[in-house]
């Protein structure tokens, strides 16, 4: 499978903090979705990495913008997570 190029302003955010500590945020892990709170940030190599606690569990996630993902098990809906940031 040919490896699809990022445009320039996906691979931007990727590189930083799009979230805070404490943010709400919609996330998917393997087929669940719901939505969680950030409690800790991670930066590896060029992306971030964001650990979302929902109930008694967390997973780390990454961001899924539009149809670009950074991760691949568990990510955040950006779009919708910024509509909840502003609610």
């Amino acid at each position: 499978m040919k490896k699809q190029k990022l445009p320039k302003y996906i691979q931007d955010k990727f590189k930083k903090p799009q979230f805070k500590v404490g943010d709400k945020v919609k996330f998917e892990f393997l087929g669940e979705s719901g939505i969680g709170t950030i409690t800790k940030i991670q930066k590896f190599s060029d992306t971030i990495n964001y650990m979302v606690s929902h109930g008694k569990y967390s997973y780390p996630c990454g961001l899924q913008i539009k149809e670009y993902s950074s991760y691949y098990a568990a990510s955040i809906d950006y779009e919708v997570s910024k509509k909840l940031k502003k609610a």
